[in-house]
């Protein structure tokens, strides 16, 4: 009677452990909503909205994918891309998260710029400079601060990068994220 008792024990104790191995979450995947969205390309200053995907790799790793529409203002409108690889070092599964990493930068922008033409001392004309929309490839290191409740995400990323277009700039992105985990 013993050995039977010892044996239904061993095996609802493995049952029980394989069950636990065999349940596993799927990936922790945000979609947010960037209604803040203020940055500078070179010179230029820029105010837009956006949206973006993360999906989790693992607790310490994800993926992310913003996408960004820059409204006219300065002479500057377009949108971008930025596809980043975020590092958790202490983990996504916190109510209080960092994340650190690199990113690709694609924006389709247009730069229109002026100058002042001094044909005398006292009589400046302005001259307007039209420019086409042009392709804008770049590299930046974003930062962010999360804050999880319950299935909403909340966060706030900032970034700072070189984007090489006709030499050298340098470029800021800051967003405000409003999200839902699912």
């Amino acid at each position: 009677m013993k050995s039977i008792i010892v044996l239904l024990g061993i095996l609802s104790t493995s049952a029980l452990y394989a069950q636990e191995e065999v349940a596993k979450e799927k990936p922790t995947q945000i979609l947010s909503l960037q209604p803040i969205v203020i940055g500078a390309y070179s010179e230029s200053s820029v105010m837009g909205i956006g949206v973006s995907y993360e999906r989790e790799i693992s607790n310490k790793m994800a993926w992310q994918l913003p996408a960004q529409y820059y409204f006219e203002a300065n002479g500057y409108e377009g949108f971008g891309i930025s596809p980043t690889l975020k590092l958790y070092p202490f983990g996504m599964d916190r109510t209080v998260t960092w994340s650190v990493g690199p990113a690709l930068r694609y924006s389709y922008v247009k730069d229109d710029y002026y100058y002042y033409y001094y044909d005398s001392y006292y009589d400046p004309e302005r001259v307007d400079m039209e420019n086409d929309f042009e392709s804008v490839f770049g590299f930046e290191v974003q930062s962010g601060l999360g804050i999880n409740i319950d299935r909403f995400n909340f966060g706030i990323n900032s970034s700072i990068g070189l984007n090489y277009t006709q030499g050298v700039t340098g470029t800021f992105i800051n967003t405000m994220t409003i999200g839902m985990k699912f």
